[in-house]
């Protein structure tokens, strides 16, 4: 994120170009897709191990 901040400030001040700014915005979003995913498949695993040991509880 800071780094996309710092860009775009750069663009915005003439410094960098617009493809600078649209490769970094892409970056940051592949970055936090992969954050996403990965927060997901820690969940994941720790119910297939509470499933395996046999205490994963429901809670209605």
């Amino acid at each position: 994120q800071d780094v996309y901040d710092m860009l775009q400030l750069q663009y915005k001040e003439g410094i960098k170009t617009y493809l600078d700014v649209l490769v970094s915005e892409t970056e940051l979003r592949t970055a936090q897709l992969n954050f996403y995913n990965s927060m997901y498949q820690v969940l994941s695993s720790r119910i297939d191990l509470q499933k395996a040991l046999g205490t994963l509880t429901a809670n209605y």
